[in-house]
């Protein structure tokens, strides 16, 4: 009897000490600090300018009659982030850390401040013309130039008032140059290879290729792969014998590819009036012109692709819509046939 007593007693003194140990231990003090943030000040900055990477935009306009011209604006835009700093500075000393629903509203703050440097910068690129007269081919050279905002901001918090860094970024096309690529002299047709003479005893076997051999040059087969445009594909064996330095060499590099890698948004704007585009990607991708849905891809993934009829102008705007991380592909121009017939040759179906 006496050992069942004293256990009930050491058991009240351990479940009193527990609950009265949980008021004080389960709210941290730096936790219930309110992070309502008032009286914000942006202190404005120069930017620092670096040059960045290049970037080309050809003008085809081999086959007009009259001149081609678009504004650099049809074509990019600026982007643009900000960045504020993980500490603040307490006036009088000390530091302390930054709630993120507090830097929250310091980069909308920042990001206000400077709309009208983002917007000019925008509005330039539609003043930026980028011509090709008749019968000409221009490529025009992009440079990417970073503009970087460093600075400080000023607020106040908890009754605090602090300063925290920021950058605020943007990424700015300049126009650097332009040069003019030879025109084919046959428009509207493929021009048939020089041959290659070589002392080695292996020999090129790429085919001579004739006007009525213009389309595709290996047997194409039909293919449903989802729905809208994607309901009447067609592929090949991609066995064409054409390398990849023939295809280059011999000017059969009249195409523009629109991928993950240089376009991550999914979109870009046809350089080509066709009636053919070569498209890949990933179940449940999108094709789209100018935002309206042409088809949905809904077979597994595949990242060579099919060939699709559907007519496509100049200026139109192509986008890939829910892309995974398979990314996509959409190829179109009077060469396309060289490329997607010759392409398992290449190695790239290996």
């Amino acid at each position: 009897m006496t050992k069942v007593l004293l256990t009930l007693f050491l058991s009240s003194i351990i479940l009193f000490g527990c609950q009265t140990a949980s008021p004080n231990t389960s709210i941290q003090p730096d936790s219930v600090s309110s992070t309502e943030v008032s009286s914000i000040h942006v202190k404005p900055a120069s930017p620092k300018k670096i040059s960045g990477d290049t970037e080309e935009f050809p003008l085809p306009n081999c086959g007009g009659t009259g001149e081609l011209s678009q504004s650099l604006g049809t074509q990019v835009s600026v982007s643009k982030s900000v960045i504020v700093g993980g500490t603040a500075t307490v006036t009088g000393g000390g530091e302390i850390n930054v709630p993120e629903t507090a830097k929250i509203a310091l980069e909308i703050s920042i990001e206000a401040s400077y709309q009208q440097e983002y917007e000019t910068a925008n509005s330039r690129l539609d003043s930026v013309e980028m011509k090709a007269a008749p019968a000409s081919h221009v490529i025009y050279v992009i440079q990417w130039e970073k503009q970087e905002f460093s600075s400080v901001v000023t607020y106040e918090m908890d009754g605090e008032l602090l300063e925290s860094p920021y950058t605020f970024t943007m990424s700015v096309p300049k126009f650097k140059d332009s040069y003019q690529e030879i025109c084919p002299t046959d428009i509207g047709h493929t021009i048939p290879p020089t041959p290659i003479s070589t002392t080695e005893s292996k020999t090129d076997t790429s085919p001579t290729i004739t006007e009525s051999e213009a389309g595709p040059l290996r047997p194409h087969y039909q293919v449903v792969v989802g729905d809208g445009i994607f309901s009447a594909g067609t592929f090949s064996d991609g066995l064409a014998p054409h390398s990849e330095d023939w295809l280059w060499g011999n000017n059969h590099f009249d195409i523009q590819r629109i991928r993950q890698e240089e376009y991550p948004s999914g979109c870009d704007i046809s350089r080509y009036n066709t009636n053919l585009v070569w498209i890949s990607g990933s179940s449940g991708m999108q094709f789209s012109i100018n935002d309206e849905i042409v088809g949905t891809y809904n077979i597994a993934d595949n990242a060579h692709g099919y060939m699709f009829e559907k007519q496509i102008r100049m200026g139109d705007k192509l986008c890939a819509v829910n892309f995974r991380s398979i990314g996509y592909q959409i190829v179109l121009g009077p060469d396309i046939y060289y490329h997607y017939d010759s392409y398992c040759y290449r190695g790239a179906c290996k």
